[in-house]
Order: structure tokens, then C-alpha cells, then sequence
């Protein structure tokens, strides 16, 4: 198997006849850490028991941008038992997606810290359902002075910067399917240096490892004529007021 150096996760397309598996910190299951030496990766998965969902509810949750721990209590005490209510008298099966800027970013210590604590208060069986996200501006690993970044390539300081988003929450890039639904999360935002890495230092962009990857991945789904896409991502695509700078937009 030829594999990137740049890779950091295996993962798989969930079917629509599937359950969405989730592992023991309530994250949806989709995903193995590439360790730079396999080339055999196996997922488990339980087929539905009526087979795929024609029915089902997506929630969309924007922008929680947390930035200390009160916030992450209110956001467990109030929030998700609201999300859990309401998706249980819906009566249909729930999925959800947030759509970036999980956390406010302040500092490198600050997104340490409240990235996994967030993880955990979207825990699967808190919020009623399984939950993916989608990385925003405000999910960044700040660049220190202890990770010099003068001269680095832009590739691979964007791809330093969404590590620790990764290693919370798994994929920037994805895919799954439900019923006749293909739905697609991406990161949308790049930084466009290594000398200022602040959250407002991006353009709204896409790169060309994503564009490939993109391609790849809508070429793999069945029955294209009578399939939805939904695109989740964290800014805008139309309208959003910003200039992006990257290969594809």
C-alpha cells in the first residue's frame, strides 16, 4: 500500500445499511490511527436491523466556542440533556454534525485542555445520538516558539496546526451514508502562514489534497442519480464576506 507521509488516520465511508459504531469516548467509529506500518486495517460493523434508514434527522450544531470549563458545564448541563430530549421525541433515528469552532482558541495549553473536555460533553449517549465534527478556525493548536515555523512549508504547518483537532475528534475529511444520504464533513479553512497563526489568518479554501480526495470519495458512492450530498463545512461557501486564497474555492 502506498501511503503518504503525511497520513494520519484509516478510515471508511459508513454504509447506509450500517449502525454508526461508537467507541468508548462517545465518538463516532469510522477511523484507526495509521501507525506507518500496516497494511491491514479491519472495521467492524452491525447492519441495521431494518436495513437503511428512510427516514432519519440530521442536527446541525454551530459555533459552541467554549473557552474555560463553566462553559463546557453549562454546555453539559443544559445544552446536550436538551438535545438528547428533543431528538428522543422525534421518533426517528438522529445523527449529528457540529460545524466547527468547538472551542474559542486562546492558547496552546487552553486547547489541550478543552478539546478532550468538550469530547467528552458530546459524549454519544449525552447528546442522544452519534456526533461528528468538523474543524472551524477557532480549533487550532496555536504555534509556539517551541515549534518554529520560519520558512516551514505552508502544507505542513496547516497540517500541524489541525493535529491536536485530530487527535480529539479523529478526521477533517470524511464521509457517511444514511438512507439515501451521502454526507460529507471538511475542514474549509487554511492558514495562509506560519508567522501568524491566529485564528484570523485563513482564507476559506480547500487544497488540492482535498479536491483529490473529494473526487475520490463522490466516486464511490452508489446510485449517484438518486442520492443527496450534503456538504458540511465551517464557513460558508457563498456570501460569507471573505476572500480565500487556496488551489480550489
Amino acid at each position: 500500500m502506498n501511503v503518504s507521509q503525511y497520513v494520519w488516520y484509516i478510515y471508511i465511508s459508513i454504509p447506509s445499511e450500517y449502525k454508526i459504531p461508537v467507541n468508548g469516548k462517545g465518538l463516532p467509529c469510522f477511523f484507526q490511527r495509521y501507525p506507518g506500518f500496516s497494511d491491514v486495517f479491519n472495521f467492524t460493523l452491525e447492519k441495521l436491523d431494518g436495513g437503511a434508514e428512510n427516514e432519519f434527522m440530521l442536527f446541525g450544531l454551530a459555533d459552541p466556542q467554549v473557552s474555560r470549563m463553566a462553559h463546557i458545564e453549562r454546555f453539559s448541563k443544559q445544552v446536550a440533556p436538551e438535545i438528547k430530549s428533543h431528538s428522543a421525541s422525534l421518533g426517528k433515528p438522529c445523527y449529528g454534525i457540529t460545524l466547527g469552532d468547538v472551542i474559542s482558541m486562546g492558547s496552546t495549553d487552553l486547547s489541550k485542555d478543552i478539546l478532550p473536555a468538550m469530547r467528552d460533553a458530546m459524549h454519544a449517549d449525552k447528546v442522544g445520538m452519534p456526533l461528528f465534527q468538523v474543524m472551524g478556525n477557532h480549533d487550532n493548536c496555536f504555534m509556539t516558539a517551541s515549534h518554529p515555523v520560519e520558512g516551514a512549508d505552508l502544507r505542513e504547518i496547516n497540517l500541524n496546526i489541525q493535529r491536536m483537532f485530530e487527535d480529539t475528534f479523529g478526521p477533517i475529511n470524511y464521509s457517511f451514508n444514511r438512507g439515501d444520504v451521502h454526507i460529507i464533513g471538511m475542514r474549509n479553512i487554511q492558514w495562509k502562514s506560519g508567522d501568524n497563526c491566529a485564528t484570523a489568518n485563513t482564507s476559506t479554501s480547500f487544497t488540492e489534497d482535498q479536491y483529490n480526495w473529494l473526487v475520490q470519495d463522490l466516486a464511490c458512492v452508489e446510485n449517484q442519480e438518486d442520492k443527496m450530498v450534503i456538504l458540511c463545512v465551517h464557513v460558508p461557501l457563498y456570501n460569507n464576506g471573505s476572500v480565500g486564497d487556496g488551489t480550489y474555492r
